[in-house]
């Protein structure tokens, strides 16, 4: 057989090993063995709304690799035992101590295979995936086959999926690191895709996952400028929760909006780490729980309204609970609209009357207050107080801005004379912003 024949054949044999196994793969000890992590996403079942779910935090690598992974594996085998039907894992990256150290790959490969056991695995990078010169984490994304509904040039950096009522969103946050080059526009456009994610989802739970903390525990430069783009978008558009790593310690901080202490309508942060690594100090001043210098796991278990998470040490012992309400489907009040969408809109009743910021707030009062953003001048009143087929019961100060909010797509089937929800105001807004 000559060399080009032979090259061809090599070729053929890949591509038929590499589409029937799709997930990540890569060869055990003696290189017979294919060792694969699955990440497709599972399909739950027609009206499930009851279902469990994992989050480990960093892995990394203190002294041996195989030592190492060797214990995170029992810790993934003792947690998925523990809870027998887990419908997936995320994982919050720094999976490895060195991103372009294939070694390191295939240690974790080796022993995080079997430990999961098939159970769909969907993780994030962070920055010790990512110490290419492109500051793109190359062999992870050469390793693992992750959804690819991410925004152009982030694809896989950057995914979402479903399952059963919720909607989970994984994002790249080393891109605020400066390594990777990133332009204004790349930012908006990263910033435009979560947005337009979030805001088209219907599922009663919004999940986040990001590498580098929102609120971090230790001075982060990263972590600040992430903050000042994502942690408005991920008030506005409902996350209910959003797990973190980075820092080393577990660390789950009271509910924040804006920065401070908001028990209504806050997101939750937990910090998880399930490696060997640790940090023995942290800032606690927005926590209501850290624990140091031991490996976690945290454990969600969502029944339809309800979301608890708890967290675990590896030898099993619990050791925080919290228990969530989802945020979306909240009714929201006319200060929440205003602060978390529209700060600079003019809030005043037909009339000049003052309306109250903390009543609730109605679909056609957000199509106002968009009209008037819009146009810096106020739909005029209707003198006709029957019914209008175009208005579909608006109430006659505000026909002008629905019939507006209806032609323009702002608002579709909605009632205008209802309370809005924190959901259907997101969908409004990202409409009204083209995303």
């Amino acid at each position: 057989m000559n060399s080009l024949l032979k090259r061809i054949t090599a070729v053929v044999l890949l591509a038929a090993f590499c589409a029937a196994f799709p997930a990540p793969v890569r060869a055990a000890e003696g290189g017979n063995t294919p060792q694969i992590i699955n990440s497709t996403v599972p399909q739950a079942a027609d009206g499930e709304t009851g279902f469990a779910f994992l989050y480990f935090g960093d892995i990394q690598v203190t002294q041996s690799a195989g030592e190492d992974y060797a214990a995170w594996a029992r810790l993934v085998s003792g947690a998925l035992a523990g809870r027998p039907g887990t419908a997936f894992a995320l994982q919050g990256g720094d999976i490895v101590e060195s991103g372009i150290d294939r070694a390191q790959w295939d240690s974790f490969f080796s022993e995080a295979a079997p430990a999961l056991n098939g159970t769909p695995f969907f993780p994030v990078n962070g920055n010790h995936e990512s110490n290419f010169l492109s500051g793109k984490p190359e062999l992870y994304l050469e390793l693992f086959d992750l959804p690819k509904n991410g925004p152009q040039g982030f694809v896989e950096e950057f995914y979402s999926f479903d399952y059963a009522n919720a909607h989970f969103v994984m994002l790249n946050s080393w891109i605020f690191s400066g390594e990777q080059t990133m332009t204004e526009d790349d930012y908006r456009a990263v910033d435009e895709w979560i947005a337009s994610d979030l805001s088209k989802s219907d599922a009663t739970w919004k999940i986040a996952v990001t590498h580098v903390p929102v609120y971090a525990v230790h001075s982060d430069v990263t972590s600040d400028k992430m903050r000042e783009r994502w942690a408005p978008i991920f008030e506005r558009y409902g996350i209910d929760l959003c797990f973190v790593g980075h820092q080393h310690v577990y660390s789950r901080l009271k509910p924040l909006t804006d920065g401070a202490e908001d028990y209504e309508d806050g997101v939750t942060y937990i910090m998880g780490n399930s490696g060997l690594k640790f940090y023995d100090s942290a800032d606690e001043s927005l926590a209501e729980r850290t624990i140091y210098n031991v490996p976690t796991y945290q454990l969600a278990e969502v029944d339809g309204g309800a979301l608890t998470v708890r967290t675990f040490g590896a030898d099993g012992n619990e050791l925080d609970f919290i228990s969530l309400e989802p945020r979306a489907s909240k009714p929201l009040t006319r200060g929440s609209f205003v602060r978390d969408f529209l700060p600079d809109a003019r809030l005043r009743g037909y009339g000049g009357g003052e309306l109250g910021l903390d009543d609730t707030i109605t679909n056609e009062q957000i199509a106002v207050l968009l009209w008037r953003d819009a146009t810096a001048g106020d739909p005029e009143p209707s003198e006709d107080t029957g019914p209008r087929e175009d208005a579909k019961g608006a109430s006659p100060w505000a026909r002008g801005a629905w019939e507006w909010a209806e032609r323009s797509g702002v608002f579709t089937g909605a009632e205008p004379r209802a309370v809005a929800s924190r959901a259907e105001a997101a969908r409004a807004y990202a409409a009204y912003r083209g995303y």
